[in-house]
């Protein structure tokens, strides 16, 4: 895998040199981050929860995965909003 790679959310996965585009369902992906998706495919549920990342590579997967299901499931969630605010304000 090369430095740094596109990840196409209409795709579900990372798109070649040839193929990349830039648009709101595209994202510039660090390796770190390529790293760590596989890394959680590849490993069993209650590993995944004791997975070590960055703040660079969470903030990455973190909106990739957002993009990924709001596309897929064709609507906000208002959840993972909700999730985020408590966040914010320092709860959770």
């Amino acid at each position: 895998i090369e430095e740094n790679v596109t990840f196409s959310v209409p795709g579900g996965g990372v798109l070649c040199k040839k193929c990349t585009k830039s648009g709101s369902n595209f994202f510039h992906l660090s390796r770190g981050t390529v790293n760590f998706m596989n890394k959680v495919k590849e490993s069993s549920f209650d590993k995944v929860g004791q997975l070590k990342v960055s703040k660079e590579v969470g903030e990455e997967t973190e909106k990739v995965l957002k993009s990924f299901l709001d596309y897929y499931i064709a609507r906000r969630m208002k959840s993972l909003e909700f999730l985020k605010d408590l966040k914010k304000i320092g709860i959770g």
